[in-house]
Formats: structure tokens, C-alpha cells, sequence
């Protein structure tokens, strides 16, 4: 476990970092940037000065807390009862290593990497401590993109990748419909979408088409003026990165065998109306996910670095924070309209 010492304060520069500090629940007023304690990397850990990260919905969802109806109390078991367990937040990073463990060999000093430390959290801030074996990899080298967008890569990159290719198993021709396309989950799904062959349309407001058509999506319906259940065509896959599309509304638009998606859920109903569509549904399903984040991850994240790199990748970046003004990256995911991703450049 990597030793943070998030209440320890110290004024030697060498042995103290900045990070956004949360000590209790609410908006993004309650998140401060405190001066901490710098933290050491085991054995096999490495310490990474974090060049990006970003502000993600999980993030989001921590501050509040968050949570969908009739799930505050587990919400709370999860991540603290009266105040957040993980004073730093950040989910994912990009940056440069700082120092390795004695038993590390695949890293070295020097190294420009990405990842994700999902739940573990820690990267806003200007120091990361993260296991080697875990959701860590190289930043390639032949590629033009900028730091501080591979910053913004894996969450939203391994979560629509695992919607995309491992749930939905989407093929050449297959019809996906995704809701809230601009988003982070929804920019990313697109192209992956378009990737493994399928035709997709993209559900957004129209002052977004723009941004999902250069994409790749092949059909735009823009929420303000049509109800994205109520039309003809069928789908065999619906990507739901928003939550508000209802089963009994989206099986009207499914093929025989299609899927309702849905990356995050309203409820605790909704939640009972997932396990009872996976018990007793019949051919039309409705059904919710969490990519397994360890390990294994690494072979997702060099497939999507590989993508990047071969140009049919990109990360859309809505704006650019500094660590200070971390409070105005939550403000913008707190709105619901954030194009793309909310990246902090923290160095």
C-alpha cells in the first residue's frame, strides 16, 4: 500500500507535494489544494510526478457523495460515512517517474507513462504512488498526441472499450445507438464503435453534432427535438452513458436479440430491474457493467495507446485546468454538459 500520510504536513519541499484535498462531503467548493505529504513507493511501486489527470464522474460522484436514489447508504460504506476515505481523488494520470522500487524492473526513472488507479484515487495531486502489475503502461513513444490528453485516456477509453467490445461483442454491421455521445464514455465509444465495423448514432444536442459526425458517427439525433426511442429503426446495441433511457422505452427500438447497455443507472430500481431482466428476461436484455481494473488492464490500455497512435484514437478534451482550479473542472462535470473530458495539468 502506497504510504500517503494525507494529514501530515511538512515544510520541506523534498518530502511535501500539492494536492486537491477533500475532507468533507459537497459541491466543488469543498475541494481545497493543501500542501501533504509526499508519498514513498514500496517495492513494487513506482512514484510518478503526474504531468495530467482529470475529473471524472466517479470523482464527481465521491464529492456529493453522488449517488442514485436508494443507494446512499452503500454509497457511503464504500467510500466513507460522514466524510470521503480517499481525501485525494483522481482516477486516472499521466506523467513522468519519479523514483522506483527496489524490486521494480519494468519501469525506470524517467519513464513517461498512463494508467488508471481507478478507486484507489490519488491522482489529483502532484505525486502518485501505483503497483507495477496494475493498471500502468509506457506512454508510446510515436505518437503526436499531447501529454496532458493521455491524462484523460483511460478511464473513459477502457470503460467504453469494455461496454463496446466485451459486453455488447459489437461485429461488422451491427447497429448501435449512444446516448450522451459527447461525453467522455461517449466520444470514446464512438470510435470504437466505428472501429469494430457497426454503424452508430450518436444522441447528443445539436450544438454537438459537429464534434460526434468527426467522429465517425454515421447519424446524429439531437435529444431537444426527437425522443431517440420513438423512431423506426432498430438497434442491436443501445449504449446508455447517461442513465436515463428506460428499458421498458428502448426494447420499442431493440432488435429480437438486442441490448440495452447502460453505464451508470438513476436508481436502486433500476439496478432491481437489471437483475430481474437477467433472471427471467426474455431475449431483449438489460444489463450494466464495471470494467475488472488490475492486472489485466494493461493489455486494454496498450490496445488503446495502439489505436492512438495509428491515428483512429482521439482524446476530446473540453477544457484545460491547473491543479488550483481543480474546483472549476468538478463545477463543469457538475453540469452535465462537459464535451468530452475535464483535464487538470498539474504540472
Amino acid at each position: 500500500m502506497c504510504i500517503t500520510g494525507t494529514d501530515t504536513y511538512s515544510k520541506d519541499r523534498m518530502s511535501s507535494m500539492k494536492a486537491a484535498v477533500i475532507r468533507k462531503y459537497g459541491g466543488p467548493e469543498v475541494v481545497h489544494l493543501e500542501t501533504i505529504a509526499k508519498p514513498s513507493p514500496t517495492n513494487k511501486q513506482v512514484l510518478v510526478r503526474v504531468h495530467s489527470t482529470s475529473v471524472t464522474t466517479g470523482d464527481w460522484r465521491v464529492i456529493g457523495p453522488n449517488a442514485p436514489a436508494g443507494m446512499s447508504f452503500l454509497f457511503r460504506l464504500a467510500f466513507g460515512i460522514t466524510a470521503p476515505r480517499k481525501k485525494v481523488l483522481g482516477q486516472e494520470f499521466a506523467g513522468v517517474v519519479e523514483e522506483v522500487g527496489a524490486a521494480v524492473t519494468e519501469f525506470k526513472v524517467g519513464d513517461q507513462v498512463f494508467g488508471t488507479n481507478d478507486v484507489n484515487f490519488g491522482a489529483h495531486s502532484e505525486f502518485l504512488c501505483i503497483d507495477t502489475d496494475y493498471a500502468i503502461i509506457h506512454k508510446p513513444t510515436n505518437s503526436n498526441m499531447k501529454m496532458s490528453y493521455f491524462g484523460a485516456l483511460a478511464f473513459g477509453g477502457v470503460t467504453s472499450l469494455y461496454f463496446v467490445r466485451d459486453m455488447a461483442k459489437l461485429k461488422k454491421g451491427d447497429k448501435i445507438l449512444i446516448n450522451g455521445a459527447s461525453g467522455c464514455l461517449g466520444t470514446f465509444a464512438i470510435q470504437l464503435a466505428k472501429y469494430y465495423g457497426a454503424h452508430v448514432t450518436a444522441v447528443c444536442s445539436g450544438k454537438n453534432a459537429a464534434l460526434v459526425k468527426d467522429l465517425g458517427a454515421d447519424k446524429v439525433i439531437d435529444y431537444k427535438e426527437e425522443n431517440c426511442t420513438d423512431g423506426s429503426e432498430k438497434y442491436d446495441i443501445i449504449y446508455d452513458t447517461v442513465g436515463n433511457l428506460k428499458f421498458s422505452d428502448s426494447k420499442k427500438v431493440l432488435t429480437e436479440n438486442g441490448q440495452l447497455l447502460t453505464a451508470v443507472f438513476e436508481g436502486f430500481g433500476d439496478l432491481r430491474k437489471i437483475m430481474w431482466n437477467s433472471m427471467f428476461g426474455g431475449k431483449k436484455k438489460y444489463r450494466t457493467g464495471t470494467p475488472p481494473i488490475g492486472k489485466g488492464t494493461k493489455k486494454d490500455l496498450e490496445f488503446l495507446a495502439q489505436l492512438v497512435e495509428e491515428g483512429k484514437l482521439k482524446v476530446v478534451i473540453d477544457s484545460e485546468f491547473p491543479l488550483e482550479k481543480i474546483s472549476d473542472a468538478f463545477r463543469l462535470v457538475d453540469s452535465g454538459h462537459k464535451r468530452g473530458n475535464a483535464v487538470v495539468v498539474v504540472k
